[in-house]
């Protein structure tokens, strides 16, 4: 008895894919899966061949014949055995697929000794993470948008997103969140049993944030792979801003102004009698624990710079304005110093 030469199975041995998906097994009917194997020197024409199909633990008394014919003179020019199976034949469930081969010598009619392959053990998953609509494209409505994503952020830390659970959720998938398009991604490790059916969460680093760039609209999606490559399609965005700009926040905006004055001067004449109020418009660029200081800044007669720090706050979650109570000894008429404020 030979041992002849291994199956190949070009979907998975040609393409890298792991096993045998949605696509090879599901979507059109009648389909058929391709093997085949470089025929071994024992092989001759009119010996008769077999492919078996079976299931792990592989037993050969198990399995069933998918395949045989008697080999020809085109197959031995060729020096190549192909079989088909259909792939209705096979379970979309663990255990694996086993496949193995044997060619059987004839000789005047009668079958004499037996060459067997090993047995080709193949990954099988007929399901698709996230369950897209049939005829879905590009995107799948069925994943909901991640979540965990502020209004902006400022580049330099790290963000932590949330993948809701999703449809057909199995061990082994990788769920990968899309920063802004394809070309920046970040991926969990496979999925362990115990987290299928729970959100998962996946930190972007800043360092991924930074090379992705500042975007003031910037779509975060995320896709799921599973153990044999089948893709879930990308999931519906969220959107938010990115600032990474020095120049990102807003100016400074006196408060209780006569109308006629302008909200972003500060006019002596109609706040000499006491302390005047700045507020600060939010912007994306702050975020809830942020220390924010209001600079009082002047410039000397011979010139030289004179920044006075007013009054710090510490930014809140949903603080629209950050407000600022400034002296009116920082500002009272002197004709040897010009004045402004900044925010930092």
């Amino acid at each position: 008895m030979a041992a002849l030469n291994p199956l190949i199975i070009p979907s998975i041995d040609y393409t890298g894919n792991p096993g045998l998906g949605y696509y090879d097994l599901c979507d059109t009917e009648d389909k058929l899966i391709t093997l085949c194997a470089l025929m071994h020197e024992v092989v001759k024409k009119s010996d008769y061949v077999e492919l078996l199909l079976g299931t792990e633990p592989f037993d050969r008394d198990d399995a069933v014949v998918v395949d045989e014919y008697y080999i020809n003179q085109y197959q031995i020019n060729s020096r190549t055995l192909s079989f088909t199976c259909r792939a209705d034949y096979i379970d979309g469930s663990p255990p694996n697929a086993v496949f193995i081969y044997r060619v059987y010598s004839v000789s005047e009619g009668l079958f004499g000794d037996e060459s067997v392959s090993d047995p080709r053990s193949v990954l099988v998953k007929r399901t698709i993470p996230g369950d897209p609509a049939p005829g879905a494209v590009g995107v799948n409505n069925a994943l909901a948008k991640p979540t965990g994503l502020p209004p902006g952020i400022k580049m330099g830390a790290e963000l932590t997103i949330t993948v809701p659970a999703w449809e057909n959720m199995a061990p082994g998938d990788v769920v990968t969140v899309l920063w802004g398009g394809k070309s920046f991604k970040v991926s969990n490790p496979p999925l362990l049993a115990e987290q299928v059916g729970s959100p998962q969460t996946i930190v972007v680093p800043a360092a991924l944030i930074a090379q992705a760039g500042g975007n003031e609209n910037l779509p975060v999606s995320y896709e799921i792979h599973d153990i044999v490559n089948n893709w879930s399609l990308h999931s519906q965005a969220a959107f938010l801003s990115v600032y990474s700009g020095p120049d990102v926040l807003n100016e400074p905006i006196v408060l209780d102004v006569p109308h006629e004055s302008s909200l972003y001067s500060l006019d002596l004449d109609n706040h000499h009698i006491g302390d005047v109020e700045l507020t600060v418009p939010s912007s994306v660029a702050l975020i809830e624990g942020d220390i924010l200081t209001l600079t009082w800044e002047g410039q000397n007669a011979d010139g030289t710079l004179i920044a006075t720090p007013v009054n710090t706050v510490t930014v809140e979650a949903d603080g629209y304005f950050e407000n600022f109570l400034v002296p009116y000894e920082y500002g009272r008429p002197s004709p040897a110093v010009r004045h402004g404020c900044f925010i930092g």
